[in-house]
């Protein structure tokens, strides 16, 4: 929860491995990265909601692929890191 007060609303840049890409229930279209393992050894999932004009960018993306997203921290839940309007970076 430390996290959360540290980070929230702020801009983050994390680079991560593509594990899939899609569209929400609301139109909204999104890329879950992959990252390196925590202390307990578990890996992190992020999930980044993508600004408009980089939806044609993501759609060109495959899992497996490494990429770098800058975005807004929004937390975490259901075993996920959350970030909005998120752009690619590389």
């Amino acid at each position: 929860l430390k996290t959360n007060a540290k980070y929230m609303n702020k801009t983050i840049r994390v680079t991560g491995i593509v594990n899939n890409t899609g569209v929400d229930v609301f139109g909204n279209t999104w890329v879950n990265l992959e990252t390196g393992v925590n202390a307990t050894f578990e890996k992190w999932l992020i999930h980044c909601t993508v600004k408009d004009n980089f939806i044609q960018e993501v759609a060109n993306l495959s899992k497996g692929d490494i990429v770098t997203i800058q975005g807004i921290y929004k937390g975490t839940g259901l075993e996920m890191i959350w970030l909005n309007d998120c752009i690619l970076i590389s």
